[in-house]
């Protein structure tokens, strides 16, 4: 299965719960009124799978983001979502970013991505050992330069990697 094919299936998951507030590539710039308007001159990322994208508009839209999640969630995904932190200033409720190849770079990149935008950042991961490992590895950089205070305390804590098969299987009755 691509990454692509994978986005595909995992929308259909979601959109069980979410309905059409499942949103594929989604770029952060994407109707937003905030400082992430569209404009040619400054970085916006894509988001693989966003859910519940209401965080455009300036202002903090972290407890409306939160209610939405506890109203629809799975109770599967629940659990894995209340034993994490939270993002303080989301832009949505779930920032999933899809990793089924990539450098090192990009999965770093992927797993920032996810945590600073979702309300939850989970990234998903081919399950091909070889890459599940080089993303852990990475994830567990991150957790140390966090340890030796070269990152504040709070960074990433809302984020989780998981595999392709535990993130289906969150969606299991």
């Amino acid at each position: 299965m691509t990454a692509k094919q994978f986005q595909g299936v995992a929308k259909r998951h979601l959109s069980r719960h979410f309905g059409e507030l499942v949103v594929l590539e989604w770029p952060i710039s994407r109707g937003a009124t905030d400082v992430f308007a569209p404009d040619d001159t400054q970085y916006s990322p894509r988001i693989d799978i966003a859910v519940n994208t209401i965080g455009t508009a300036p202002g903090n839209h972290a407890r409306e983001i939160a209610a939405f999640l506890d109203r629809r969630a799975p109770p599967r995904l629940m659990a894995l979502l209340n034993r994490l932190s939270t993002n303080a200033n989301p832009r949505c409720s779930l920032a999933i970013e899809v990793v089924f190849s990539g450098s090192s770079k990009h999965i770093l990149g992927d797993i920032t991505n996810a945590s600073m935008m979702g309300l939850y950042g989970l990234v998903v991961v081919k399950d091909e050992e070889r890459i599940l490992e080089k993303a852990k590895r990475i994830f567990e950089y991150v957790k140390r330069i966090i340890e030796v205070g070269k990152a504040p305390a709070n960074l990433f804590q809302n984020t989780r990697i998981l595999s392709a098969s535990e993130f289906l299987h969150l969606f299991e009755d």
